[in-house]
């Protein structure tokens, strides 16, 4: 399904399909240009060769714990995403993965993994070219202060800043929110 936020979300049980580029299409290319975040829900196991490919305005990825293959040209051509969440502790390998993600996407890609696989994604021959990785949360809480935002000081500050929230997603490994979650 589509959200009025942009958000496309897989649901489902075991393997999406596979395409081909040039003959078929998933339910929601015609949505592609629309879509900035891609949410697959725990039971998709397999993400489908072009699942993804050419969605120019995609930012952000999630990957959940049941996915252990990504498919050919999943993600090629999406200039923009800034995240990946891999929430898969052991890395998924590819058979070509240069065909993954554009190569100069890494370079400015935030890779999130489970914190205790942070070293073998660093290591790994394909996870570990990308320039950030970082442990999502392991304990289950997402601390105060976690959505306001870290200034400098700096003497040009003079307005009150106003962060403005359409949509929170929480994961399910998420069990503890603290007070304070957007206040300082």
């Amino acid at each position: 399904s589509i959200t009025s936020d942009n958000s496309l979300i897989i649901d489902g049980e075991g393997k999406m399909i596979s395409l081909h580029k040039d003959t078929d299409k998933m339910p929601w290319s015609d949505y592609k240009d629309k879509i900035v975040r891609v949410i697959i829900k725990d039971g998709v196991s397999n993400i489908g060769d072009y699942a993804f490919s050419d969605f120019n305005n995609l930012i952000n990825v999630y990957i959940p714990s049941s996915v252990t293959h990504i498919g050919e040209w999943c993600f090629a051509y999406c200039p923009n995403i800034t995240t990946i969440c891999l929430n898969v502790t052991d890395p998924i390998h590819f058979y070509n993965p240069i065909d993954i993600l554009p190569k100069y996407a890494k370079s400015r890609c935030a890779l999130y993994v489970p914190r205790k696989a942070v070293k073998r994604y660093q290591q790994d021959m394909f996870w570990g070219t990308f320039k950030t990785i970082r442990a999502m949360p392991s304990d289950g809480t997402i601390n105060e202060n976690a959505f306001y935002p870290k200034w400098e000081n700096h003497p040009s500050m003079t307005h009150q800043f106003h962060l403005t929230v359409d949509t929170i997603i929480i994961d399910s490994t998420i069990h503890n929110v603290k007070e304070k979650l957007f206040c300082a």
